[in-house]
């Protein structure tokens, strides 16, 4: 009993908690470590990668072609046509009212003027057949994966050289013969046809430098000139080989 008291009093054990409390921490024990999600900051979460809306609704219906050409670019083209008109019928009037003179203007190096003539014709033909292939590699249907890079030029080209070779056959044409219609229906369809050359080309340049006409415009400007120029080949080239043979120089 006396060594009890001279202990001292003992320590009174803590009381155990209400039904439903927490337990107190003991005395000088470390504060708990705070709750995570207390002190984490929030990881935001990747935002899946949304694909742009695609837009469901449909494009306005565009209006069907009617087929029609606008009418300034069909009176446009009919101006064209008709500067190209009066100039072939001003060549006809010159070559019928002047007076031929059966000269010999140009010769150079061929025996004669239907020698000279016949060569200059063949060769304004063959390049007026090549710039026509050229074309239609450009232009034609099935122009595309055919087109290399020397066809636009050599295709002006070649327009510009067969009409400087035709000039100086167009000119012993109307200043040596004149309109030639003796009886001949070649002679004829060559005259008449001649002067609907240097026409189409005037509408042809007209329509190359313009682009507000109709899509048909310039094709049908440059195959009537070419169409014109092969008649014009083969009433006075072919016809003369078939008549007094192939021309030698």
């Amino acid at each position: 009993m006396g060594g009890d008291e001279q202990r001292g009093p003992r320590p009174t054990p803590p009381k155990p908690p209400p039904r439903g409390g927490s337990v107190p921490p003991p005395p000088f024990a470390p504060p708990p470590p705070p709750a995570a999600a207390s002190v984490a900051e929030p990881v935001a979460e990747p935002v899946p990668a949304v694909a742009p809306a695609v837009a469901t609704a449909e494009p306005p219906a565009r209006r069907p072609a009617s087929g029609k050409t606008p009418p300034d670019r069909l009176r446009r083209m009919l101006v064209f046509s008709g500067t190209g008109g009066l100039v072939a019928l001003a060549l006809g009037v010159y070559s019928n009212v002047h007076d031929p003179t059966f000269e010999q203007p140009f010769v150079w190096i061929f025996s004669g003027q239907a020698e000279f003539k016949v060569w200059f014709a063949t060769l304004a033909a063959a390049l007026a057949v090549f710039q026509e292939w050229v074309g239609r590699r450009l232009f034609g249907k099935r122009a595309q994966g055919r087109r290399k890079p020397w066809m636009p030029q050599a295709h002006r080209m070649a327009g510009t050289l067969a009409f400087i070779v035709s000039l100086p056959v167009a000119y012993q044409c109307l200043w040596a013969l004149g309109f030639n219609d003796y009886g001949n229906p070649w002679w004829a369809v060559h005259s008449v046809v001649g002067c609907i050359v240097y026409g189409a080309f005037v509408t042809k340049v007209l329509c190359v430098r313009n682009r507000k006409l109709p899509r048909w415009g310039l094709p049908v400007a440059g195959g009537v000139l070419f169409a014109a120029l092969i008649v014009v080949w083969a009433t006075s080239a072919v016809w003369w080989w078939f008549e007094h043979g192939f021309p030698s120089f």
